[in-house]
């Protein structure tokens, strides 16, 4: 997207950084999105191991949110693109996170 849409650039110009962004989409895919299939398929054994695999990993992220605005700093970046949706459809999808992890 950065080459296509340089402005406002979603991934850090650091190659260090960049790297990083990227190990955290990886994760996310791995520790999160991976899981959604298992609560999109019904069956209420996988839904519920599902829903508290994504709810702990998220809840894992409390502390970076507490220290800044977003998930590389103080800008936007496609690490927040990402997670986005899956935020947002959290109550789609039944999972509610703790009390510690409120803004």
């Amino acid at each position: 997207i950065d080459e296509r849409f340089p402005h406002p650039q979603l991934m850090p110009a650091d190659p260090v950084m960049r790297a990083r962004a990227r190990l955290y989409l990886y994760n996310f895919e791995k520790d999160l999105f991976n899981h959604i299939k298992d609560i999109e398929s019904g069956e209420d054994e996988r839904v519920e191991r599902a829903r508290k695999v994504i709810r702990d990993n998220l809840t894992q992220l409390v502390p970076i949110f507490s220290k800044q605005n977003y998930l590389m700093g103080d800008e936007y970046s496609m690490l927040d693109v990402a997670i986005t949706p899956l935020l947002w459809r959290l109550g789609h999808y039944g999972i509610e996170l703790p009390n510690q992890a409120a803004p």
